[in-house]
């Protein structure tokens, strides 16, 4: 895997949408997205802080289906749709 900047919370969320993970509840500062095939991650949303390479290391494996075992994005697609949201 490429190396992944340090985004904020609200690119991470964009990101995870693009693949149709929706927001379904926030418990104080911790967003939880589900995907309609099972699988789900939390995002933390601390105000004015980024969320570091090896928490989207970690998210990124929580993007895995339960049934399929396959990622919706590969780690290059990844890489790159968080390097696109960090530059522009």
């Amino acid at each position: 895997m490429g190396r992944i900047p340090p985004l904020r919370p609200r690119e991470v969320m964009a990101v995870l949408a693009s693949p149709g993970f929706v927001d379904l509840q926030q418990r104080g500062s911790y967003k939880l997205f589900r995907h309609a095939d099972g699988s789900g991650t939390t995002v933390p949303a601390h105000g004015g802080r980024d969320i570091s390479p090896v928490l989207m290391r970690q998210i990124a494996k929580d993007m895995v289906s339960p049934q399929k075992n396959s990622s919706r994005f590969d780690r290059d697609e990844l890489t790159s749709a968080c390097c696109r949201r960090a530059i522009g």
